[in-house]
């Protein structure tokens, strides 16, 4: 085991900021061939590289941010309801129809998780995460998706930094 070597707290942005490759023809006395690779010159482009899109930053014009919080409303109301009719079917049957009284057990239980359902529903719970979409001059917007807000204030830096404004 190594003791010298420690990880702390590493994180790296879901992004990345690149330059652009750019391949060109070089004309000599051979004729054409294309250069590649590590012969390319210093490129002044700069690429954006957000998971598998790339857009190049010269080409960005705008930004716009925004939380969401998205919640599961359909199927937490759909159990709701399914558990809620469950407990009165149950219910009706013990007491119009004579069945056992441990049936009323099963009706406790579906009461139980259908008001569950319906508190979960008034509660502020979901999945939240944070969109920046990018707007470039071909009109084509691209939206980044994190978790984390660290790595979208990070790139809200550098576009603020490189004169791209928010919508």
């Amino acid at each position: 085991m190594d003791n010298n070597s420690f990880t702390f707290n590493s994180r790296h942005p879901m992004w990345r900021l690149s330059p652009y490759p750019v391949a060109f023809v070089e004309t000599g006395a051979n004729g054409k061939r294309l250069v590649e690779g590590s012969e390319l010159p210093p490129s002044q482009e700069e690429e954006l590289v957000l998971g598998d899109s790339k857009v190049l930053m010269s080409s960005l014009v705008s930004y716009s941010f925004e939380d969401v919080l998205e919640q599961d409303f359909d199927g937490m109301l759909v159990a709701a309801g399914v558990l809620l009719n469950l407990a009165a079917v149950f219910l009706v049957g013990v007491m119009a129809f004579g069945w056992r009284e441990n049936f009323l057990i099963a009706v406790v239980l579906f009461m139980v998780f259908g008001v569950a359902c319906l508190v979960e529903l008034i509660r502020p719970s979901g999945v939240r995460y944070h969109k920046l979409t990018l707007y470039s001059r071909n009109g084509e917007p691209i939206e980044f998706t994190c978790a984390d807000l660290e790595h979208i204030w990070e790139l809200v830096k550098l576009l603020e930094a490189r004169g791209i404004s928010r919508v």
